[in-house]
């Protein structure tokens, strides 16, 4: 029995094993496709430059994932950055393609409303068959009148971007600063902590404890799989080149530019 109306007006559903899928990735065991993801970042951390190589590999179709050989096209809620200033030769920089990375705003430059403008962004990610979504500073796209550390107005001013990723089966990827007095990846997320409850896959970026130059992208929090991969970031401007990423349930090889992993 699936989604029968009852007399109560609401939809019944019995569980049924035949209904279950496996979580698909967008990047293998850290993105998830058809839900929301979170990216955790002091600013100037180096976020934008971690994205900007996240996209340009899925517009080439060569990130790890169940993406893979299927070059697809992004959608960026702006704007923190400057999308022709920055995110341009960033992504050009990164080796994007570049016509497959499309700034969405609002007619006078504003900053999309995902409650109010949800139609028209799903219109546009399906008309393009864009597969990321990534929400630039997703604070700004909640709408003013919602108090991030409100768990009720999070959770409701946050259903129709999973709701988004769920009907299109697009991954969304929200990035926001951290607490910086956390003691715990949980306490990380600046706000309500429905958050991160809401969040599929948790990312947090920051400073290498060995090395100031290199940065560690770390997931806290995922419902899908409990094995931590950790990836370092080299420096961008120098073009380093990478080395095989590694991670704990699966391991690949690739040039990354931008970023070298390492095992923890």
């Amino acid at each position: 029995m699936s989604g029968i109306e009852g007399h109560s007006g609401l939809v019944v559903s019995a569980a049924d094993l035949s209904r279950a899928r496996p979580p698909r990735w967008a990047w293998q065991d850290r993105i998830v496709l058809g839900s929301l993801n979170l990216l955790l970042g002091n600013e100037g951390i180096g976020k934008g430059v971690t994205v900007a190589w996240l996209i340009a590999q899925l517009t080439r179709g060569t990130l790890p994932g169940d993406l893979y050989r299927q070059p697809v096209s992004v959608v960026i809620l702006g704007d923190e950055d400057s999308f022709d200033d920055v995110w341009a030769p960033r992504l050009h920089a990164a080796g994007a393609e570049l016509g497959r990375v499309l700034d969405v705003t609002r007619p006078d430059g504003g900053y999309v409303d995902i409650g109010q403008d949800r139609e028209q962004l799903a219109t546009i990610v399906a008309e393009h068959g864009a597969r990321l979504v990534y929400a630039d500073a997703l604070l700004d796209n909640l709408g003013t009148a919602v108090d991030d550390w409100r768990a009720k107005q999070v959770r409701d001013s946050l259903q129709p971007l999973r709701r988004l990723a769920r009907d299109l089966d697009v991954a969304v990827l929200g990035a926001l600063h951290p607490n910086k007095k956390a003691e715990s990846f949980r306490q990380l997320v600046s706000g309500s902590s429905a958050f991160n409850a809401v969040s599929r896959s948790s990312l947090y970026l920051a400073e290498h404890p060995d090395d100031e130059d290199r940065r560690v992208l770390a997931r806290g929090v995922t419902v899908h799989v409990s094995a931590d991969a950790v990836w370092s970031q080299g420096d961008a401007l120098a073009g380093s080149q990478g080395v095989p990423a590694v991670s704990a349930s699966r391991a690949w090889s690739a040039p990354i530019p931008f970023l070298r992993a390492v095992e923890r």
